[in-house]
């Protein structure tokens, strides 16, 4: 009701200022019938108010892929997507071209978390056997375990460097993907324990909403924010 009384006023309002427009431009339009078709195209000219909006095109399913245990990371390489399976710690390859897994490859442990494609590995953190896990998609197979002491939380980074940070953690692990040498940041607690590289900076969230841009050859703060709510 209130939408069609708004757009009445309207239709109002402009039929009283075509009215007024047709009587002063009497050299153009003269009399009533002047006044009447300058406000029918006024009229006119405003939306229609029955023609629905128009809907977003949806996201047409064309495939569901059964058998990746919890999928917590999807990474597309060569072809395929890799997805990685948290609860049972195990990289799946997908061929979009049969939508079907053509190969599986395990991490060792349990549970996993990561999915970072770097120096053309996939690496993902090995809860049960603390290590950082490298596997290679061309051959199917694991190229590298790195030891981090680690059974939980995030791995994160790109080909420049892997982060790797646990619960509640007092460091940050940096993991150079070509040499697999680890050097270890003394963090902040204050700053959390959710991480992201991006920038040329390392930045930590906690809980209650800190953030903190660290520098990522020493791991010392250089910028802090509050005010970010529950941000994990």
């Amino acid at each position: 009701m209130a939408r069609v009384s708004v757009v009445t006023l309207l239709v109002g309002a402009t039929l009283l200022v075509a009215s007024c427009g047709g009587q002063a431009s009497a050299t153009q339009t003269s009399g009533p019938a002047g006044s009447a078709q300058a406000s029918i195209q006024a009229a006119s000219s405003l939306p229609s108010t029955s023609s629905a909006a128009a809907e977003l095109p949806g996201i047409v399913i064309q495939a569901t892929i059964k058998g990746v245990t919890f999928p917590s990371a999807l990474v597309a390489i060569d072809g395929a997507v890799w997805a990685l399976g948290h609860t049972d710690a195990k990289w799946s390859r997908i061929d979009p071209a049969t939508d079907t897994i053509t190969a599986t490859v395990a991490l060792g442990g349990s549970y996993a978390t990561g999915g970072v494609l770097a120096n053309k590995n996939l690496w993902a953190l090995d809860f049960t056997d603390q290590q950082v896990v490298a596997v290679d998609p061309a051959t199917r197979k694991v190229a590298a375990t790195i030891p981090v002491g680690l059974d939980g939380r995030w791995l994160v980074g790109d080909n420049d460097a892997l982060w790797a940070i646990g619960n509640d953690a007092h460091e940050l692990l940096r993991i150079d993907p070509k040499t697999r040498a680890v050097t270890r940041l003394a963090v902040e607690p204050a700053c959390g324990s959710t991480p992201l590289a991006a920038g040329g900076f390392v930045w930590l969230v906690s809980g209650s909403g800190h953030l903190c841009k660290l520098d990522p050859k020493t791991g010392l703060v250089v910028g802090e924010l509050d005010g970010l709510g529950a941000a994990q």
